[in-house]
Parts: C-alpha cells; sequence; structure tokens
C-alpha cells in the first residue's frame, strides 16, 4: 500500500501526456485551419538541462538535527549542494505548455571513522501552465513562464559504511524513501532565438510548494521506526519508535512538503507546423 503514490502517480504521468499530446495536435490543427496569427499553430518540443538550488525547511530541521545528536563524530555538517534539472515540454499555440521536469539535490553528513548519512530531494512534477513569447524581430524573443505543477515529491536517507555499503535498512534508525503526492505553483522567466525550425532559450523557474502532507514512507517495511520523517531526530531518540509513530500519525511535527526548487536551464527545442 505505500508504494500505491507513487504508482498513481506514474499513471497520472502517462495519462496526462497522452491527453497534452493530443491536445496540442488537435490545438494546432484549429489554429492552422483558422488563419490564426503568426506562430500561433505552432507546436513546440524542448528538452532542457541545468543546475537547481533547493531549499527545504522542514527536511533541514531534521538534517540539523542529526548533526546535533552526532556532534562528537561529526566532521561535516549536511547541507544541499547544488543539484540539477531535466525537462521535456510541449507548448502549443504559441503558449499551452504541459511538460514532466526532474528536480533533485543531495546532501551529506561526514563521520569518523569514514561513515556517512546520506540525505537526497527529489521532485517529480508535471506542469501545466502559459509559456507565451514575445518577438523582438524575427528571431529573439522573451516571455514570462506561469503554471500549476502536480507529482511527486521525495525525501530519502540512507547510512553508508566506512567500507562504501550502503545500508537502507533497519540497522541504522530512519534509513528509507518518504514521499507524497502534492501540488506547487511555479512562475519564472526565458528567453533565446530561433534558428529556423530549431530553437534555443534559458529558462529561470522557481517552484513553491503548497502542500502542507506530512512524507508517508513509500517503501515502508514491518518493524521499521516510522511511517514519517521526524523534523526533531533528537525528539524521536527520546520518544521511542512506537510512541514516535503514534504521536505523530496526524503529521504534528514530520518533514513536510514544503520543497522549494529555483532552476535555471538550458532548453533546446524543435519548432513544428511553422508559419513563418
Amino acid at each position: 500500500m505505500r508504494a500505491l503514490p507513487t504508482f498513481l502517480f506514474r499513471g497520472a504521468t502517462t495519462v496526462a501526456l497522452g491527453l497534452g499530446l493530443w491536445l496540442a495536435t488537435t490545438s494546432a490543427a484549429h489554429a492552422q485551419k483558422a488563419g490564426r496569427v503568426r506562430r500561433m499553430g505552432e507546436v513546440l518540443i524542448t528538452a532542457g538541462y541545468g543546475p537547481a538550488q533547493v531549499k527545504w525547511s522542514t527536511l533541514n530541521e531534521f538534517m540539523t538535527s542529526y548533526g546535533n545528536v552526532n556532534q562528537r563524530e561529526l566532521l561535516r555538517a549536511p547541507k544541499f549542494s547544488t543539484g540539477t534539472s531535466a525537462s521535456v515540454g510541449l507548448t502549443v499555440a504559441g503558449c499551452a505548455h504541459i511538460g514532466l521536469i526532474l528536480n533533485r539535490a543531495n546532501a551529506v553528513a561526514e563521520l569518523k571513522g569514514g561513515a556517512k548519512r546520506h540525505f537526497g530531494a527529489r521532485q517529480e512534477v508535471i506542469p501545466l501552465g502559459a509559456e507565451p513569447r514575445f518577438w523582438i524581430g524575427k528571431r529573439f524573443f522573451l516571455g514570462p513562464t506561469v503554471a500549476f505543477t502536480f507529482g511527486y515529491t521525495r525525501a530519502f536517507t540512507y547510512y553508508e559504511y566506512p567500507d562504501g555499503t550502503e545500508s537502507w535498512g533497519r540497522d541504522r534508525k530512519l534509513s528509507g524513501s518518504y514521499g507524497t503526492l502534492g501540488v506547487a505553483s511555479a512562475f519564472g522567466f526565458k528567453t533565446g532565438m530561433n534558428f529556423g525550425p530549431a530553437l534555443v532559450q534559458i529558462k529561470g523557474e522557481y517552484f513553491h510548494s503548497t502542500a502542507k502532507n506530512a512524507f508517508q514512507l513509500s517503501d515502508h517495511l514491518p518493524g521499521t521506526d516510522a511511517d514519517q520523517l521526524p523534523r526533531h531526530y533528537d525528539q524521536f531518540l527520546a520518544s521511542g519508535p512506537l510512541s514516535f509513530a503514534d504521536k505523530y500519525s496526524l503529521n504534528d511535527d514530520a518533514v513536510r512538503s514544503d520543497m522549494r526548487t529555483l532552476r535555471v536551464v538550458l532548453e533546446v527545442g524543435l519548432r513544428l507546423n511553422r508559419a513563418d
């Protein structure tokens, strides 16, 4: 049952992308038939990659408290490094946009003796929004991006022994993968230029989560510490696994899906059904 949210997201991704492709084809055909203004019947397919900066308040609380508890053994405190973002997108009628975006970032707590505690943040979202392009002459353009996103946000943590062995099991507390479905808003700006059927653009976007559901352990095994990841590791150790699972069943103090991401990507695109 814990894998159900991931299954639902993957199913929703397939349906949404299929629906988006059908809408793109239909919209482009109608736009061309209606004789709309230049580029309104265009279909743009893009793919992009670039750096991403993650800020996750409640997960940072967990990482900070983990470092405080293990202060005597801690060589380097965990902090998210610059992550990556990859995306594909489909824009129709010069504005309507759907796509798939994967944001990721990692952090590591280095301990004495060569052991490490790893932390990770992942976003897999489908944006539905608008990305109009305002042309400057025939080649250059700029414009805003606005979208609501639906998808799966996930945090994971595991222990690495000095010999490099990774432990995701019950020999180390709270190792596992925690995730939830949720929605977020996104806005940004892009600028670029076209080269006939090809297009290159730079896009900057900010994702702000509006969901407040605590994460549920997506790969939960019977007998593990808790279904949720605690914001305060010291309180978890003091309360014990059973009382924690009961106390936090209503998400009182668990890590929540308040992940915020700033990404800057370089995208290349292919323009179909061009009017120029």
